[in-house]
């Protein structure tokens, strides 16, 4: 039997992780439709560039905004033009999203109202992911995102469920793609973060420095039967909001997994109906676009 020489174990060895650090730097390099806010991101392109980047008001967040408020509504019954430019985890990180509008918004001086809808308040959401950038992929990595033999079947299969995220003109998510099925087997019981108030500050802040003419309403959604928001840190965080001057607005709960899609806090094409009405009478009653 012959032995390997030590000589063959190493040049073996070596082979093996120049193929490996290859293999990471070639993954890392790969932007693909598997990343959802690269899809999303091409739906916004090709809205605003029809439309000239023509917005009066603009819908920000995560999932929870494109799932939760319709541009087109309100659209139709404030007659201004409203856009939803949201992201998927908000882009990973707060500096990586404000970014992004700055970026992408080109009329920002004729904007008067910004509508932030954010899961950020809560626990379960609130730390950023700096090390990723707006696709969700790691800036500085040693492995790779995907494995080889994952990749391959990827190749070999279309990713369908990315391609069902389909927006139309006014940024609004399309909910005919998608089968809007309650699947949570218990709802998600999560409590208002005691550091909720500095992500308000930030966004504030930063948001303020891009939109001068724009109004802010925070919006702290609508979950389906989530007891645990409203803790004491739910009145600490609206009183600070308060003595700080910002408008934070805390919208009442859906009592029904009938108006729910997947989870307790994406809503489906009904919730989506009865929020955004709620929003629209808001804006209304505040006279907030008269200012």
């Amino acid at each position: 039997m012959q032995f390997i020489t030590k000589d063959s174990y190493y040049i073996i060895i070596f082979t093996l992780i120049i193929l490996y650090f290859s293999y990471v730097i070639f993954e890392n390099s790969i932007v693909d439709d598997n990343y959802l806010n690269f899809s999303i991101i091409q739906q916004h392109e090709n809205n605003l560039n029809e439309r000239q980047n023509n917005i009066d008001i603009l819908i920000v967040g995560g999932s929870n905004a494109f799932y939760g408020l319709s541009a087109e509504q309100m659209t139709k019954e404030i007659d201004m033009n409203v856009y939803n430019l949201s992201l998927a985890h908000e882009g990973y990180s707060l500096s990586n999203y404000v970014n992004y509008l700055d970026s992408t918004v080109q009329n920002k001086d004729q904007i008067h109202l910004i509508l932030i809808s954010s899961l950020k308040y809560f626990d379960f959401y609130i730390e950023e992911e700096p090390n990723k950038n707006l696709y969700g992929i790691s800036t500085i990595t040693f492995y790779p995102k995907k494995s080889f033999l994952k990749r391959i079947y990827e190749f070999f299969r279309e990713n369908d469920e990315i391609n069902k995220l389909k927006f139309n003109k006014y940024g609004d998510l399309m909910f005919e793609h998608l089968n809007c099925e309650y699947k949570a087997l218990e709802t998600q019981q999560t409590e208002i973060s005691f550091l909720s108030h500095q992500y308000i500050d930030e966004m504030s802040k930063k948001l303020n420095e891009k939109f001068v003419n724009a109004d802010l309403i925070f919006l702290l959604p609508p979950f389906y039967q989530n007891k645990l928001k409203y803790s004491k840190n739910i009145d600490v965080l609206s009183n600070t909001s308060i003595k700080k001057g910002h408008f934070l607005y805390i919208e009442e709960d859906f009592y029904s997994k009938e108006v729910m899609c997947h989870d307790n806090h994406h809503p489906n094409a009904i919730g989506r109906k009865i929020r955004t009405k709620k929003i629209i009478d808001l804006v209304k009653n505040q006279k907030i676009l008269n200012n």
